[in-house]
């Protein structure tokens, strides 16, 4: 839609194409399931994470200093292990003011779709 559809002045960010999706459309039912379904999905990750944090507490607390630790419980439809797992990260932004030309040699572009609120 536009400024003429709406009455409304546009945003000043608004160089791309600005939707409103019509009445009965999907992208109108998808719309008013969004903010709902995203409350709900970050509430469940946060208890989720909780109860992984919970879990990891008390099988640390029952086997000290062991790198491994498998759980099985019939209330779990599968196994699950605790396990200390290391790894390397590359310090990008110190590899790139160190060395700027090792950095743009293995640098390569990336980008993904993204749903995100406006700013």
């Amino acid at each position: 839609m536009t400024e003429q559809d709406t009455g409304e002045p546009l945003p000043a960010y608004d160089t791309f194409p600005r939707v409103i999706p019509e009445d009965g459309s999907r992208l109108a039912s998808l719309c008013e399931r969004f903010d709902r379904l995203k409350a709900d999905a970050e509430e469940a990750a946060s208890r989720f994470e909780a109860c992984k944090a919970a879990i990891k507490v008390e099988l640390a607390g029952m086997h000290p200093g062991s790198l491994r630790v498998v759980l099985t419980s019939p209330a779990l439809t599968r196994a699950q292990e605790m396990v200390y797992v290391s790894q390397m990260r590359l310090d990008t932004k110190k590899l790139k003011a160190v060395d700027p030309g090792t950095y743009c040699l293995y640098a390569r572009p990336s980008g993904s779709w993204q749903l995100r609120g406006v700013k």
